[in-house]
């Protein structure tokens, strides 16, 4: 959008990379310590530096598993290049990003959908193939992008691309009266198919939001959550949206 972004991640773990692995990844986006550097190259000999290499290692492990620190990394760039366009310096984000937790595949594709039809919504785009900036467009016009795919093994999202694509742009066919912009009146053709309930998914659209939930998922699966992040139910009660 004009003003923000919006990105749906998934963590991958690193627990089972080896010291290498972990190095070599974090070589590629920042310089190493000098000492991490040796290790690379068979010269570390005392227990000492290995120690230190391990602190190291363990660190870095536990940053390419972060989302605060893949989002430092996005917004440093973003900021970067806009401030040596517009030739300033400064702020360029106004407050820090915000994040939720997807708890299950239906939270997940609530989630997808929502942002990728935000340039529909907000009448910045005709149809999907216009909405600039969505993973949505470039899941339509490249067969070979580096976006997440879809199918049924554990790799991939739980989703056919083609039953997910029908399920936006038949919802983004609906109007919605809090929104100006949509795509046409046709009805929607592929949500039993997801398995979704028509009658609740365009509900369930319009109740969820970017911000101000910590957590989207069933009241299950939100105490589950209030219990491992060590949060107070009474927390867990504001997390619910419109997802039952």
């Amino acid at each position: 959008m004009n003003n923000h972004f919006h990105i749906v991640l998934k963590v991958n773990s690193t627990e089972e990379w080896n010291a290498t692995q972990i190095l070599m990844t974090w070589c590629s986006l920042y310089s190493l310590p000098v000492l991490c550097d040796r290790y690379l190259k068979g010269e570390i000999n005392t227990e000492a530096e290995i120690r230190r290499v391990k602190e190291y290692v363990a660190e870095y492990r536990f940053r390419l598993m972060s989302v605060s620190w893949y989002m430092k990394s996005i917004n440093e760039y973003v900021a970067r290049m806009a401030n040596e366009e517009d030739k300033c310096t400064g702020h360029f984000w106004e407050s820090r990003f915000k994040s939720q937790a997807l708890l299950d595949e239906r939270a997940l594709l609530t989630c997808m959908a929502y942002v990728d039809l935000n340039p529909i919504r907000a009448a910045m785009a005709k149809d999907l193939k216009g909405s600039e900036f969505t993973s949505i467009k470039e899941r339509i016009g490249n067969n070979h992008t580096w976006l997440s795919g879809f199918g049924k093994s554990d790799a991939d999202l739980p989703f056919y691309l083609s039953s997910y694509i029908d399920l936006v742009d038949e919802t983004g066919r609906c109007l919605r009266g809090d929104k100006r912009g949509f795509i046409s009146s046709k009805t929607a053709k592929a949500i039993d198919e997801i398995g979704i309930n028509p009658e609740s998914w365009l509900d369930e659209l319009k109740g969820f939001k970017s911000i101000g939930f910590s957590a989207v998922g069933t009241t299950e699966q939100l105490k589950e959550f209030s219990v491992k992040t060590n949060r107070k139910w009474t927390l867990g009660i504001k997390l619910k949206p419109a997802l039952e």
